[in-house]
């Protein structure tokens, strides 16, 4: 395993001159499976966006595998970074199938449907490639929306509240899915979670934020 494979260095994010994060320092294994926790608005969300590329630290720097994210100097826009990006809300394009919804980040490649279909009956979602967004259940729009960003092989899975509004029974279905093919990969993981039982279920080490600050559990 590749120590210190994502690296946080001194990260500060304010918004007009109040601080949102103070002086953050995580670094994270390849592989790993790290959630942090904390009461909502006290920056979890706008950390992952940071790391995602979707906003700028005020201070601070950020690599991967050695490379530079971002830093006073440098921004790698995010559609650079080879990041996925899973929300609560399981955004799907309405208009797409299921199997062309998990076929978009791979369109380009020649054995894309096969590729989708692997990774769709991993979650054993696999009859339903024929289905719109609108046709199937809330529990099964979030195993497409983690199959359609696991099927690109992000170097880094950044989790936002991913499985919040779905029952706890479908959760546990969820849960051992998701940590085997996250560890069959090697793909390391960060996730925001409310959720206690969900953190322990699936983390290698558990972060508290508070005040702006990160602290390990």
């Amino acid at each position: 395993m590749k120590k210190n494979f994502l690296n946080l260095k001194n990260i500060f994010y304010e918004i007009n001159s109040q601080p949102i994060l103070k002086n953050i320092n995580l670094s994270i294994n390849e592989g790993e499976f790290v959630s942090i926790i904390g009461k909502s608005g006290s920056g979890k969300t706008t950390l992952l966006k940071i790391i995602s590329g979707l906003k700028k630290q005020t201070q601070g720097e950020m690599l991967l595998n050695d490379e530079i994210l971002s830093n006073e100097n440098i921004f790698l826009e995010p559609e650079n970074r080879n990041l996925g990006l899973v929300v609560q809300e399981k955004v799907l394009f309405p208009h797409l199938k299921v199997l062309a919804n998990v076929e978009f980040g791979i369109s380009k490649e020649a054995n894309k449907k096969e590729k989708a279909i692997e990774m769709l009956n991993k979650f054993h979602i696999s009859s339903l490639i024929e289905k719109y967004p609108h046709e199937i259940s809330g529990g099964e729009a979030q195993r497409v929306a983690l199959a359609r960003t696991l099927v690109t092989k992000p170097k880094v899975l950044l989790l936002d509240e991913p499985f919040n509004g779905l029952d706890e029974e479908l959760k546990k279905d969820i849960y051992p899915d998701v940590k085997k093919i996250l560890n069959d990969n090697k793909i390391t993981t960060i996730m925001v979670s409310h959720n206690t039982s969900e953190v322990k279920n699936l983390s290698d080490r558990i972060f508290n934020l508070e005040n702006g600050a990160l602290k390990e559990l």
